[in-house]
């Protein structure tokens, strides 16, 4: 196992590429990083090769290598003929596996144009944006159920509580908003399997965070262990796996271990978001994002749980809280996090 952070793409906006420079003079030598980094992608869903090997390039000079990438963070269009725009997607998704699988990178998040406009609606502020965390702040105000709060020394976190008066009935796991959910994936991915198998791929979705549906009336899929295998029977491939986020799975109150063992036994965890957090929603009805070593898990268990199953790729940070003095892209908490995991590592 080997220690990875995320990349926005505000890391890059500095002189020299001086933050990337940073990830690496901390230890970490790989990356998790969005599609939308490329201004192709960004405008239409698409680009050329030569696109995202510049951006494999780039990072290569530095001594970084993109685990996984997400196709994350391009225009959602809304043409009034569904089946039009599904197929336009399948063939852009297709293409881009082939893009990523010729770059040489080995983990990839599909995400289709609903799930991503969901997330968008329910969890995040924009395109790429967890909450607003790499914009100043670490939740949108706006956002109802999220606040910031603090912890040890007045370090500050983002906390949400879930509340019935901002949700509705209409995204329950029966409802026809999450059917529309399953089927747009499920045929997505029955097309795509066969380009990710042929191009080396390992398909890595995330699930719903929060993980409850429906979240403000909006539905969501993927928000517990049960949805995951439904995934992968009935998309069966060696190449369809998960990103095993930490940090939702316990938010979603479910045992996190067993989730370890279920999936690291089927060889479907394909990377793992290395987050912990206090509380859940069957006992807390909410949950706070804290540093790594301030939450309900021992981390070091969770270590020996992945090691066990035999898991040896990437411990992504995923999520930053805020510390004095701290950057907008978060290179303190980056930094707490990389240290904590090589260290957790090294122990191992």
């Amino acid at each position: 196992m080997y220690v990875s952070a995320y990349i926005h793409p505000r890391w890059f906006e500095s002189e020299g590429d001086r933050d990337l420079y940073y990830l690496k003079q901390i230890g970490i030598d790989h990356v998790d990083a969005s599609l939308n980094l490329i201004e192709d992608y960004r405008k239409t869903g698409i680009f050329e090769q030569s696109g995202l090997n510049q951006l494999v390039d780039r990072l290569d000079k530095v001594g970084l290598k993109i685990e996984r990438v997400a196709t994350r963070g391009r225009v959602i269009r809304r043409e009034t003929d569904r089946e039009l725009n599904q197929a336009e997607e399948l063939d852009k998704v297709c293409k881009v596996t082939e893009m990523v699988g010729a770059a040489g990178i080995p983990v990839m998040l599909p995400l289709p144009p609903e799930l991503e406009n969901t997330n968008q609606q329910s969890s995040t502020l924009e395109p790429g944006y967890f909450q607003g965390q790499y914009a100043g702040q670490l939740i949108d105000p706006e956002m109802s159920g999220w606040e910031e709060r603090t912890g040890r020394g007045g370090y500050t976190f983002p906390a949400y509580r879930h509340s019935a008066t901002v949700n509705d009935e209409n995204g329950g796991e029966d409802s026809e908003g999450v059917q529309l959910l399953w089927e747009e994936l499920l045929k997505i991915y029955k097309t795509l399997m066969p380009v990710a198998e042929s191009a080396g791929v390992l398909m890595a979705q995330h699930g719903a965070d929060p993980p409850i549906t429906p979240l403000r009336g909006t539905p969501q899929i993927l928000t517990n262990f049960a949805d995951f295998e439904r995934l992968f029977k009935e998309v069966p491939s060696p190449n369809n796996g998960m990103t095993f986020c930490v940090g939702t799975r316990y938010e979603s109150g479910e045992d996190v271990f067993e989730g370890i063992r279920r999936f690291g036994d089927q060889e479907k965890i394909f990377h793992v978001h290395f987050r912990n957090v206090r509380g859940n929603f069957p006992r807390d009805g909410g949950y706070e994002e804290r540093f790594q070593d301030d939450g309900d898990l021992n981390m070091m268990d969770i270590v020996r749980a992945l090691d066990d199953v035999g898991y040896n790729r990437a411990l992504d940070h995923d999520h930053v809280v805020r510390t004095n003095g701290d950057s907008y892209i978060g290179r303190q908490s980056v930094a707490f996090s990389a240290g904590y995991v090589r260290g957790l590592l090294a122990g191992l």
